[in-house]
């Protein structure tokens, strides 16, 4: 009869916390990198876009065409995105901190260039009047 009350004090204490130690095993979380010319447009030349850490990169992927880059299951921890591609100037996003507390974390990165340059298209000449 007296293993019942400590038996029960002890389940009382311990159940509460077991699921914040099921959600500190996970020290990873997902990020999605969005990457827009100035405008808003996507960019869809395909840039490489990479996960850096201090140490370097951490992870690399080339982005979709519609500029979009999934990368699953990061070490919490923090980062920068860095994008680099023909036709675009170099991008990097800044400090990114992954959390495992989120599902999924969105990052957006801008960069300058044209779409018709990064598709290696020359825009058309001006169309001057001519005079005679």
């Amino acid at each position: 009869m007296k293993r019942t009350p400590v038996l029960l004090v002890l389940f009382l204490v311990l159940v509460p916390d077991m699921p914040a130690q099921f959600h500190n095993a996970n020290n990873y979380g997902n990020l999605n990198v969005h990457v827009m010319y100035t405008d808003g447009r996507a960019v869809s030349v395909r840039p490489l876009v990479q996960l850096m850490s201090g140490a370097g990169p951490v992870t690399e992927s080339y982005a979709n065409d519609q500029g979009m880059v999934y990368f699953a299951q990061i070490q919490r921890g923090v980062y920068h995105v860095r994008v680099t591609g023909p036709g675009i100037e170099d991008a990097d996003s800044g400090i990114v901190e992954v959390d495992e507390r989120k599902e999924a974390q969105s990052v957006f990165i801008t960069c300058a260039g044209s779409r018709t340059a990064s598709l290696g298209q020359q825009p058309p000449a001006p169309q001057w009047p001519l005079r005679t």
